[in-house]
């Protein structure tokens, strides 16, 4: 491995270490699944996915917000990240998304957490 491209691969794990420390705090399987969709995006190159997802802090204070709550809409659904951690948080939570647009990353994102 060039020296070039280990700076890339340490850098790139830096940047996933502080996004899942930016998420301290919340269940494990909302950390996992944030871990999973992180790398599949890497590994894939999926640049939308990465750019567009909500960032911890603002996650943080939705999943606060809607923390009692039975019944969750979410509209630009995009790569669906947002609405599978909403899910994930509350199990008991009934999460609708709507986008105009079907992206082929929602259904991989969908495709790492269990029914």
């Amino acid at each position: 491995m060039t020296s070039f491209k280990l700076v890339r691969v340490l850098m790139r794990r830096r940047r996933d270490l502080a996004w899942i420390w930016g998420l301290r705090g919340l269940p494990p399987r909302v950390l996992w699944f944030q871990w999973r969709a992180r790398r599949v995006a890497w590994r894939t190159g999926d640049r939308f996915s990465l750019a567009s997802v909500t960032r911890p802090a603002d996650m943080r204070v939705l999943l606060e917000l809607a923390r009692g709550c039975r019944q969750i809409v979410e509209i630009g659904t995009a790569t669906g990240w947002t609405a599978i951690t909403l899910a994930l948080h509350d199990p008991g939570c009934r999460v609708v998304t709507y986008d105009a647009f079907e992206r082929i990353e929602q259904q991989r994102h969908l495709g790492l957490v269990r029914p």
